[in-house]
C-alpha cells in the first residue's frame, strides 16, 4: 500500500478540496503509472490495494471519497468486482479501469452503477484528474438530488394538502395519500379517475373551461365544490400550473386545500356582522373607537346615520377629536364630553366604563340627543391607549318624554280642576241640605239631614285634599282625617267636651279607598259623639282614630271611652242607618271585616287587605 498527496487537508470548495482515492490495482506498473500521472495533483491523496478483499476491508474503515477500480483482479473479475466493491461502499463513486481497447466492459460497468470508466493505455494525465474530480462531483450532485427528492417525496406524502398531477384531458396521473383520504377513494382508484369525477354534479360542466384556461395561460386558481365518495360536499381552493418543458407530454401540477370550515366561519362572521349592523341600525346605534396616541376617532356607517350624514360627505371614517366636537357636539355640551373623555384616559381602573347623555348637532343643523356608553383599553404600562363605545340616538325618546311631560302637566291641571269642581258641587249640596234643615221643624228629620250633610262634607273633603295635594292619585290620610274629625266636632258643638285624636303612620290611599275610610270614620265618630257620652262616665270624653298596617292588611280603628253599647245590642241588626252604612262600606267597598269590642267603651276595628294602590311610607 502506498500514499501520496497531503493527508488531513481541510475541505473547501470542490475545485480545491482534498480527494481521498482508493486505487484497487494488482498490476504494479499500472499502479505506479497512475500515481505518477497524479503526482502533480496535490488535491488527491492515494491509497493502493491489490485485491478486492483488501479493498472491502479498507472501505469498511471509511474516510474515502472515490474508488479507482481495475475489473480484473486476482480474487475477482469483471462486473462481479464492481458489485462487490459497490456493495461495500454504496455511496462512493467508482471509476473502473478496463483493459486495452475494452470500451464495452467500461460501458457495461457504467450501466451497472459506475460513475465512469477509463481504458488503460488511453489515459492522458489531465483526463485522469478531471474524470476523478468530476466523478466525485457528480456523486455529490446525485446524492443531493436524491436527498432533495426524498424530502420532496416525504413532504408530498405527508402533506395535509391535496397534491396531484393530471393531463390536459383531466385524467389523474398522480396523487398523494392525503388526496385519497379526503376524497374517500383508494390511490389505485384515483389514478383511474378524471378530475371531473370529484366535482359536485352541478359544477362538472365547467371543467372544459378550466382545462382551456390552464392550457392557454399556464396557470389556474380558484375554488372547486368537491363531492367525496360518501357524498359529502367540500369547498377546495386550488392553484395549478402547467409544465411543458422537460416532459414527454404536458402535465398539470396542482395543489389544493380544504377551506370548507374557513368558508363557513367567514359566512357566519359575515352574517353575524350583518345582523349586528342591522341591530345597531334598528336600535339607532353606531359604533366608534378613539386612538389616544393619534387623537383619531374611527366611525362606522351606522354612526354617521345618527348624525344624518355619510362618510363620503364628511371625508371618510376617521377624524380628530377637535373636528368631531366641531361637527357633531352641541356647543353647550362639548365641555361635558371632553371632561368624560379625559376622566376615561386618566383613570387607573382597567375596567372603567361610563354612560352619558348629551345633545348633538345633526348635519342639517337640528339638535338631537344621544346616549354614549364607552369602555377603555390599557397597555402593559397601565396607560389608556384606546376608548371604544356605542352611541344611541335617543332624540325621538327625548321628544316623546317632552310630549308626555306636557301631557302630564295638562292632565294634572285637568284632574285638579275636576276635583275642585266636584268639591264645589258637594259644598253646594251641603249648603242646600243646610237650607233644608232650617226649613224643617221635625227634630228627627233635622238630625238625619245633619248626618247626611256630614257625609257629603266628608266626600267633598276628600276631593279638596286631592286637588290641593302634589300627588293627585293619592290622599294623605293624616291631614285628611284630622280635618274630618275637626269638622265633625264643630258640627256637633262638642269641641270642648270630647277630644278626638287621629293617629296615622304616614299612610296614603287612593280615592277608591280613602273615600269609604273617610265615610266610616265620619259615621263612627258622629255615632260616638251622639251616644257614647250621653249618660256620662265621669271621665273626659275621648275618641281615637288610628290607621296602620298589620302584615298584609290595613287596620282602621275608631275607639271611645264612653258608656259602651247596651247589653245584648246587635249593631248589625240595629235600625241605625249609620251603622248599616258602616257595614256596607267596610265589607263591600273595602272587602274587609269588622270587629266590635265593648270593654272600656266601644272599639270598632276594620281590617282590609292591602291589595289596591294604598301606600305605606
Amino acid at each position: 500500500m502506498s500514499a501520496g498527496g497531503v493527508p488531513g487537508s481541510r475541505r473547501h470548495r470542490v475545485d480545491s478540496e482534498l480527494i481521498r482515492l482508493l486505487l484497487v490495482e494488482d498490476n504494479a506498473g499500472d499502479a505506479r503509472l497512475i500515481r505518477e500521472m497524479l503526482r502533480e495533483s496535490a488535491d488527491i491523496e492515494i491509497e493502493t490495494v491489490e485485491q478486492v478483499s483488501a479493498a472491502v476491508d479498507r472501505l469498511g474503515r471509511g474516510g474515502l471519497d472515490l474508488v479507482l477500480l481495475d475489473l480484473g483482479l486476482p480474487d475477482s473479475q469483471g462486473l462481479d468486482t464492481l458489485r462487490t466493491v459497490g456493495t461495500a461502499a454504496p455511496r462512493l463513486p467508482i471509476v473502473v479501469l478496463t483493459g486495452h481497447d475494452d470500451a464495452e466492459s467500461g460501458m457495461a460497468a457504467v450501466r451497472a452503477g459506475a460513475q465512469d470508466y477509463l481504458i488503460k493505455g488511453q489515459i492522458p494525465a489531465g483526463l485522469l484528474h478531471r474524470v476523478l474530480r468530476f466523478s466525485v462531483e457528480r456523486q455529490r450532485v446525485q446524492e443531493a438530488l436524491l436527498e432533495s427528492e426524498d424530502r420532496y417525496r416525504d413532504l408530498v406524502e405527508n402533506s395535509q394538502e391535496l397534491i396531484c398531477t393530471h393531463d390536459l384531458e383531466g385524467r389523474i396521473l398522480s396523487a398523494n395519500p392525503w388526496a385519497a383520504k379526503v376524497l374517500g377513494y383508494g390511490l389505485d382508484t384515483i389514478l383511474h379517475m378524471n378530475i371531473r369525477d370529484f366535482l359536485a354534479p352541478e359544477t362538472r360542466g365547467g371543467i372544459g373551461a378550466y382545462l382551456a384556461r390552464i392550457q392557454k395561460r399556464g396557470v389556474a386558481k380558484g375554488q372547486l365544490l368537491i363531492q367525496t365518495a360518501t357524498g359529502e360536499r367540500r369547498l377546495w381552493e386550488y392553484h395549478n400550473t402547467l409544465r411543458t418543458e422537460d416532459v414527454a407530454v404536458p402535465v398539470v401540477r396542482g395543489m389544493a386545500h380544504d377551506i370548507t370550515e374557513r368558508k363557513q366561519a367567514e359566512d357566519a362572521l359575515r352574517t353575524s356582522r350583518a345582523q349586528f349592523s342591522h341591530a345597531l341600525q334598528m336600535a339607532r346605534a353606531g359604533h366608534w373607537e378613539y386612538d389616544v396616541g393619534t387623537d383619531t376617532f374611527t366611525f362606522n356607517d351606522n354612526f354617521y346615520r345618527i348624525f344624518r350624514t355619510t362618510a363620503a360627505e364628511v371625508g371618510g371614517y376617521r377624524m380628530s377629536s377637535a373636528e368631531y366636537a366641531r361637527r357633531f357636539c352641541h356647543p353647550d355640551d362639548a365641555g361635558l364630553v371632553a371632561k368624560e373623555v379625559q376622566a376615561a384616559i386618566a383613570t387607573p381602573d382597567p375596567a372603567y366604563s361610563c354612560q352619558i347623555e348629551h345633545r348633538i348637532l345633526h348635519a342639517d343643523g337640528e339638535v338631537g340627543h344621544i346616549t354614549v356608553r364607552f369602555f377603555i383599553v390599557k397597555d402593559s404600562q397601565g396607560r389608556t391607549v384606546k376608548t371604544y363605545g356605542v352611541n344611541q340616538d335617543i332624540t325621538e325618546r327625548k321628544q316623546a318624554e317632552r310630549r308626555i311631560a306636557a301631557a302630564l302637566v295638562e292632565k294634572e291641571a285637568l284632574l285638579r280642576e275636576i276635583h275642585h269642581r266636584v268639591k264645589n258641587n258637594l259644598q253646594a249640596v251641603t249648603a242646600l241640605i243646610d237650607i233644608s234643615r232650617a226649613q224643617v221643624a221635625d227634630a228627627g228629620v233635622r238630625r238625619s239631614l245633619r248626618e247626611l250633610q256630614e257625609q257629603v262634607r266628608t266626600m267633598a273633603l276628600v276631593h279638596e285634599h286631592l286637588y290641593r295635594s302634589e300627588n293627585l292619585a293619592e290622599v294623605e290620610m293624616q291631614p285628611f282625617l284630622d280635618t274630618l274629625a275637626e269638622n265633625v266636632l264643630q258640627a256637633f258643638g262638642a269641641g270642648g267636651l270630647v277630644v278626638v285624636s287621629v293617629r296615622v303612620d304616614g299612610v296614603s290611599m287612593d280615592l277608591e279607598e280613602a273615600m269609604p275610610c273617610g265615610l266610616i270614620v265620619n259615621e263612627l265618630v258622629t255615632n260616638a259623639l251622639k251616644h257614647a257620652f250621653a249618660g256620662g262616665t265621669g271621665e273626659a270624653g275621648a275618641v281615637t282614630v288610628s290607621l296602620a298596617s298589620s302584615g298584609d292588611e290595613w287596620e282602621l280603628r275608631v275607639t271611645d271611652n264612653g258608656i259602651g253599647l247596651p247589653p245584648g245590642f246587635d249593631w248589625r241588626r240595629a235600625e241605625s242607618m249609620g251603622l248599616h252604612l258602616v257595614n256596607l262600606w267596610a265589607t263591600h267597598q273595602l272587602g274587609g271585616i269588622i270587629d266590635v269590642s265593648v270593654s272600656e267603651g266601644t272599639a270598632f276595628t276594620i281590617r282590609f287587605g292591602r291589595k289596591r294602590r294604598a301606600r305605606h311610607d
